[in-house]
């Protein structure tokens, strides 16, 4: 091997984000990781995953695709690159009405070493209403979240079916009515998880 080839070969990282992470966006820099590749990573805070140079790298890329509401792809360079690797990706997940970014899905690494197919995400809220005699709640589903829960496009008509076609796929009525009773007694900021 020549000295030339040695300064192309690049040192292989040391903490690459591997897998496509999906990172809950919360205010400022308090982030989640919810998902590693199809992992479920039970809302670890970004800062015990990534560390030093490279958290702020990280972080900077999150900011950017949140402003840029697209796609963002960054090389990085020096620590950050002898970390994480020569690129870093990230790609925004929207509210079904393309509103408000509420994820990021970042990866880095070497683009030329095949990354990994960034997973599917789907994104749904509901849409509730503080009039005294309310309407029901709305669900409102992206067409990621959609084909995910296996929905047909026959059934996607809001309009017509409503929310209780999420409940169909419920396999038991607990199910259900946790869902129910979390919708009735949600307060601003209220978080939950659905089991697998």
């Amino acid at each position: 091997m020549t000295a030339d080839a040695l300064e192309l070969t690049h040192a292989e990282p040391t903490h690459p984000i591997r897998e496509w992470t999906t990172v809950f966006v919360g205010t400022g820099d308090e982030h989640q990781v919810v998902a590693e590749g199809a992992k479920i990573r039970e809302w670890r805070n970004i800062n015990n995953v990534v560390r030093g140079p490279a958290r702020t790298a990280v972080l900077g890329l999150i900011r950017q695709c949140i402003a840029d509401r697209d796609l963002r792809i960054e090389p990085f360079d020096g620590k950050v690159a002898d970390a994480l690797g020569p690129v870093g990706a990230a790609h925004p997940i929207l509210t079904p009405d393309k509103s408000v970014v509420v994820a990021v899905q970042v990866w880095t690494g070497d683009p030329k070493k095949n990354p990994p197919d960034r997973p599917n995400v789907g994104a749904w809220e509901w849409v509730l209403s503080s009039e005294d005699n309310p309407p029901p709640p709305q669900l409102q589903l992206d067409p990621g979240a959609i084909e995910l829960i296996g929905m047909s496009a026959r059934h996607q008509d809001r309009s017509v079916f409503g929310p209780a076609d999420l409940y169909t796929r419920s396999a038991r009525l607990s199910d259900t009515l946790r869902h129910v009773r979390q919708i009735r007694d949600c307060q601003v900021k209220d978080r939950f998880e659905t089991a697998r």
